[in-house]
């Protein structure tokens, strides 16, 4: 959600303010399970249940960008805005206030500027909405999509469309666009962040999706300097103890740094094929700043480098395979727990999947249905949470806690929701988050307890989705 704010002190937002807290506090007290969720669909007056956008107004309006017109709703009820009243387009995509009072529209065939007090007719003087598209060479005639807009701190106010950036800049008692010339901003725009004035782009034409900064002295591309990641970002991990790295992988060799500036990427020759994941594919150490890159070889291990571009000449310290203890060659998934050890799980047809390496011995053990696991079910999610215990998710369900050298295991057998677990998370808090593919989220409030119990949201307690 983008927050905007005038000059002046608006009453309403205080009201709605006060309204919202007064809810809160009452759902709090009476249903103290259960979150104080709401979920507003076209039932209840929204303009379409697909909503692209949230922007909150000077005034305490909140507008809502949706598939069917704009929104906007007072604390009590929507009031809807489509094309009946002057929209260029049914689809609004972002909304920006100006100072003026006017609001100019984003929709999927150009800009509009919005006067809430004009007359719901294109045809008035004073018309309610304004169109003004983005001029552009095409035989087709296709209408050009907008898809944010941003007004910098300096000012100016940008536009990114499907065919790249604008300013859109005041011409006499209307609006032009203007393209931006650089070939940077030539592909498609997805979005502006409000915090750092980045805009997230999608190229196309083989180069595919990046990111580039406004400033005062022009544009900042982050993107590789050879080629954009083959295959698209595959998961992304912080680097271990070293301030201001992140690394992302991508398709079967590449491996990429952000160190707040740019990216560097760099090839690994001796991983000939990735295995497959959803996440946490590589991993770089916190204790030692050793490399963990699994492959279809086996999972590889590589010494700590002073420079990330060394590790592209590295060779492996040690490749482990089945003659090592690995149940399968092909590794699914890397996690490493507080005290160094790394937890790595196969997707390969074997019965037992789940796997340690223990520091203080360079060994690799296997964990079973014998200790309580899930016959035939890969780990998919790893947490620890703030008492050291360990947590994971399987492929076709259930979790699992690792307390004392022994697993506790939640599943359909006990009781516990079904689904695939695609992420875990241990908040600051103390509780342990786990999400599914057909149950929502499912809450560990006291997740050291000897019997710990759950919370279970999903549609009912206002989620959008059981799909997490």
């Amino acid at each position: 959600m983008r927050h905007q704010f005038g000059k002046r002190q608006i009453s309403n937002a205080l009201k709605i303010l006060y309204r919202a807290a007064a809810i809160l506090l009452l759902t709090v007290a009476a249903f103290a399970e259960k979150l104080p969720f709401k979920n507003y669909t076209t039932a209840d007056g929204l303009g379409h249940d697909r909503v692209n956008e949230i922007v909150r107004d000077s005034r305490g309006f909140l507008w809502f960008c949706t598939g069917e017109g704009l929104s906007r709703f007072d604390g009590y009820e929507f009031k809807n805005y489509t094309q009946a009243h002057g929209l260029p387009h049914r689809s609004v995509n972002d909304l920006l206030e100006l100072e003026n009072g006017i609001y100019l529209v984003a929709t999927s065939d150009g800009i509009a500027v919005f006067n809430p007090k004009g007359a719901a007719n294109p045809q008035s003087a004073a018309p309610m909405f304004r169109p003004f598209r983005v001029p552009f060479d095409t035989t087709d005639q296709r209408p050009i999509g907008i898809a944010a807009l941003h007004k910098s701190q300096t000012g100016e106010i940008w536009a990114g469309t499907d065919v790249g950036l604008y300013r859109v800049a005041p011409d006499g008692d209307g609006w032009r666009l203007e393209r931006v010339e650089p070939e940077i901003a030539h592909g498609r725009i997805l979005k502006f962040s409000p915090f750092s004035e980045t805009v997230s782009a999608d190229f196309g034409s083989g180069r595919e999706r990046a990111a580039f900064k406004l400033t005062r002295r022009g544009f900042t591309l982050f993107e590789t300097k050879e080629k954009p990641p083959y295959g698209g970002v595959t998961s992304i991990f912080a680097g271990g103890d070293t301030d201001g790295e992140i690394f992302a992988t991508s398709s079967s060799f590449d491996l990429l740094r952000f160190d707040g500036k740019k990216f560097s990427e760099i090839q690994l020759p001796d991983v000939r094929n990735r295995s497959w994941s959803r996440n946490q594919l590589d991993l770089r150490s916190r204790v030692d700043g050793e490399w963990w890159i699994p492959s279809s070889r086996g999972l590889m291990r590589y010494a700590a480098v002073e420079k990330f571009e060394d590790l592209a000449r590295a060779k492996p310290k040690k490749i482990y395979t089945t003659a090592d203890g690995l149940a399968a060659g092909a590794i699914f998934n890397l996690f490493e727990d507080s005290r160094g050890d790394i937890w790595f799980s196969t997707i390969e047809g074997v019965k037992d999947r789940l796997m340690r390496w223990e520091r203080s011995s360079e060994k690799i053990y296997l964990y079973t249905t014998d200790d309580g696991l899930p016959e035939q079910s890969a780990a998919t999610a790893f947490a620890e949470d703030a008492q050291g215990n360990l947590w994971f998710g399987f492929y076709t369900g259930g979790v699992a806690r690792f307390r004392g050298g022994k697993f506790q295991l939640f599943s359909a057998r006990n009781g516990f929701p079904t689904g695939y677990v695609s992420a875990i998370y241990a908040d600051r808090g103390g509780r342990v988050w786990i999400a599914t593919s057909n149950s929502g989220a499912i809450r560990f409030d006291n997740p050291a307890e000897d019997e710990p119990r759950y919370t279970v949201l999903n549609v009912g307690n206002g989620l959008s989705s059981k799909l997490i």
